[in-house]
């Protein structure tokens, strides 16, 4: 089974043509950062570049139902991510990073780490203005100069994203579905 097809066959949120879309962006890049993995549907799709560094809490994001459901013990999604990734972190090509982006010493611990490496960044992580106001400068610290600066559920009702993303984005896109690119 190739990537796409795993992903077009594991749990998320992405559509069909997002994941499309990912694939053919991540492919054959050096590195890419994703921030929000959840269950490891765009992860699989992104795996198409040489390294991805997949970071989150796998706790959901604060105050969203995927949060209520990981609490209720409805989904783990870090046991998902590891049975639908194993083999790649088991390869070497992709890595995950347990941290809250939310916490300063974990950001700079990021940039300590891979500061202006990444070819892209995917932001999927808190929908919440501030969140992905946060999200979108860290990004930025760890981007290679002309990296990929893009991410997800721009519109939809994820007006936080949408309002960061107009805010700090230049000429902000739509690429595929609710994922947004940052344009030239």
């Amino acid at each position: 089974m190739s990537l796409l097809e795993a992903a077009f066959a594991t749990q998320g949120h992405m559509s069909d043509d997002e994941l499309r879309w990912l694939h053919g962006a991540a492919k054959d890049l050096p590195l890419v950062i994703e921030f929000g993995s959840w269950c490891g549907r765009s992860s699989l799709a992104m795996a198409s570049a040489q390294r991805l560094l997949c970071v989150d809490t796998w706790m959901g994001s604060p105050g969203e139902e995927c949060e209520q459901d990981v609490q209720a013990g409805r989904i783990d999604p870090w046991a998902e991510w590891r049975k639908n990734l194993g083999e790649l972190v088991t390869a070497g090509t992709v890595k995950a990073s347990i941290g809250d982006l939310r916490i300063e010493s974990f950001r700079r611990w990021l940039v300590e780490h891979y500061g202006h490496a990444a070819s892209m960044v995917f932001i999927d992580a808190s929908h919440d203005e501030a969140s992905v106001r946060e999200d979108i400068a860290l990004a930025r610290d760890l981007l290679a100069p002309g990296g990929i600066l893009c991410g997800h559920d721009y519109g939809g009702g994820w007006t936080g994203v949408k309002a960061a993303v107009d805010a700090l984005v230049k000429n902000p896109r739509v690429v595929a579905g609710s994922i947004w690119m940052e344009g030239e």
